[in-house]
């Protein structure tokens, strides 16, 4: 199944039942995908950009996980490299995981730190 563009399967993987379970996890995780991003409502954006304020949700998937689109994202991806599991879809799949922990804690996480900060100064050079 996993011999796609001549490329070998990893032989454990490469079994019609992981294939099926490939196939619904990469479903469930675009759905959960979508649906997470529809629960962001007006905040959903890509990117941070200097300035921009958006409220944080903290609702639905929100409440159990911080980035639902992330995790989601991720799962689709073990089910797509359960579908085709050669090495390609697995050296994708690392990528991926590194990418998005790159993406948090390089521009996200610095950019909500840093509106904590000049929030903080600008209550404490706030007059009594």
């Amino acid at each position: 199944m996993a011999d796609l563009g001549g490329l070998e399967p990893l032989a454990i993987l490469d079994q019609v039942v992981f294939a099926v379970a490939g196939v619904v996890i990469a479903v469930a995780g675009v759905t959960t995908t979508l649906l997470a991003q529809w629960a962001m409502g007006d905040s959903w954006r890509i990117g941070v950009a200097e300035g921009e304020r958006t409220d944080l949700v903290t609702s639905g998937a929100f409440q159990i996980v911080r980035n639902p689109i992330f995790t989601a994202m991720s799962i689709t991806s073990v089910g797509l490299t359960l579908m085709v599991p050669n090495a390609v879809a697995i050296t994708g799949l690392g990528a991926l995981l590194i990418a998005l922990q790159l993406q948090v804690r390089v521009v996200e996480v610095p950019s909500r730190c840093a509106r904590k900060v000049r929030r903080i100064s600008c209550v404490s050079r706030s007059p009594g």
